[in-house]
């Protein structure tokens, strides 16, 4: 994320000044053009085949969502209602698409609290308290 983050403001910028435009795409080639969405499947089937599992460029997208509600829900300094903020950047008109992700949180949070348990019972060696 932080390499995605870091092209997003540097790299990308630098792109766009060669191709003298605005483009909507976030990945651009050298010369400032969108990108062809053939390429793009091409890049992402390289490397599903170098992680051996499959991967895609909405993953990336679903990634941002869960992740971004998550860290939003749990700011108190954030100053709106995380759905909305999420929904807009997603571009969903309706709300609800955008909290299919809350349920994604969830199962995140629940499998960090089982976690913890499996570790705690670790330390305590059969599980039982003293």
């Amino acid at each position: 994320m932080e390499e995605l983050n870091a092209y997003k403001n540097l790299e990308r910028e630098l792109r766009k000044t060669r191709g003298g435009g605005e483009p909507d795409a976030l990945v651009l080639t050298a010369y400032g053009s969108e990108m062809a969405r053939t390429s793009v499947v091409g890049l992402f089937g390289e490397l599903s085949k170098k992680v051996g599992f499959p991967v895609t460029a909405h993953m990336l997208r679903h990634t941002y969502a869960t992740y971004t509600l998550a860290a939003l829900r749990k700011n108190p300094s954030f100053m709106g209602e995380p759905l909305l903020y999420v929904r807009d950047r997603l571009g969903h008109s309706d709300v609800q698409t955008t909290a299919e992700y809350l349920h994604l949180i969830n199962q995140l949070e629940a499998q960090l609290v089982l976690a913890h348990e499996d570790f705690v019972d670790g330390i305590l060696g059969d599980g039982t308290a003293a």
